[in-house]
C-alpha cells in the first residue's frame, strides 16, 4: 500500500510540474490560431473552428506572466518570461523573473535546466506525464477525436459577453485525473486571455499573455538559439 501511494503522488507531482511548464504555451498557441484566423467573428466560435484555427500556427512567441496560488502560502509565486512554439512539438518556455529557468519539450523527452543544472524525464516511461503531452499536442494538430480520449472538452461561450468563450478540459484519464481537476482557456472574439490549471488538492496556476507574434518562422540559427537549454 505503500508503495501504491508513493507511486501515486510521484505521479501527481510530475504531472503537475509538466502542466506548469506547458500551461502558458497551450495558452499562446491557442491565441496565436485565434489571431491567424483572419477577420473579426460576429458570434462565439465552435470548437471544431478554433481547434482548425490551431493546425494554421507557423510559430508562435510570446510574453507570459503567471501567478501560482499554493494553499500554504500567503502569496501567490510570480513569474513572467518568454515562450517559443515551433511545428510540429518543439517547444521552449524561458523564465526570466524571479529566477531563470528553462523548461524544452521536443519528441518525446522533457528538459529542464536551472543554474547550471539540467535534468531530463523520458516521457515513454510515465504514462501519466506522456498523456498530458500528448494532450497538448493533439491540441495543437487540431485533433478533436484524439483529445477526447484523454480529456472531457467542453467550449462555453460565458454569458456577460456574445463574443467570449472558453475551452474547458476535464480529465478522463486516471493518472490526469488523480493531479489535474482542470485546465480552462478563455478569451474573446479573436484574443485569448487567460489560461488557468486547477488541482486537485486546491492549488491554482493562472497565466496571461501579451507580445503574441503568431507568424514565426524560425530560422535555423533561431532553433539553435531558442530551443536549447543554457550553456548546452
Amino acid at each position: 500500500m505503500f508503495h501504491e501511494r508513493s507511486g501515486l503522488l510521484t505521479a501527481r507531482r510530475r504531472v503537475r510540474a509538466l502542466a506548469l511548464a506547458l500551461a502558458v504555451p497551450w495558452l499562446l498557441v491557442a491565441a496565436a490560431g485565434a489571431a491567424w484566423a483572419g477577420g473579426p467573428r460576429s458570434a462565439p466560435p465552435t470548437l471544431e473552428s478554433l481547434l482548425a484555427d490551431f493546425r494554421e500556427v507557423p510559430g508562435v512567441s510570446a510574453r507570459f506572466r503567471e501567478e501560482r496560488r499554493i494553499a500554504l502560502l500567503r502569496k501567490p509565486l510570480v513569474s513572467s518570461g518568454r515562450v517559443y512554439f515551433a511545428p510540429p512539438d518543439r517547444l521552449a518556455r524561458h523564465v526570466e523573473e524571479p529566477r531563470r529557468s528553462t523548461a524544452l519539450i521536443e519528441g518525446g523527452a522533457l528538459r529542464f535546466g536551472a543554474d547550471g543544472t539540467s535534468r531530463s524525464l523520458d516521457l515513454e516511461t510515465n504514462p501519466a506525464v506522456r498523456g498530458f503531452v500528448d494532450g497538448f499536442r493533439l491540441l495543437l494538430a487540431g485533433d478533436l477525436e484524439g483529445l477526447r480520449r484523454l480529456y472531457d472538452v467542453r467550449l462555453a461561450p460565458p454569458a456577460e459577453a456574445r463574443e467570449a468563450w472558453a475551452i474547458v478540459l476535464r480529465p478522463s484519464d486516471a493518472p490526469l485525473r488523480a493531479a489535474i481537476e482542470s485546465i480552462e482557456l478563455r478569451g474573446r472574439a479573436l484574443t485569448l486571455l487567460e489560461l488557468s490549471v486547477r488541482e486537485t488538492n486546491g492549488d491554482e496556476t493562472r497565466m496571461e499573455f501579451s507580445e503574441v507574434r503568431s507568424d514565426r518562422r524560425f530560422t535555423d540559427a533561431e532553433l539553435a538559439e531558442l530551443f536549447r537549454l543554457p550553456g548546452s
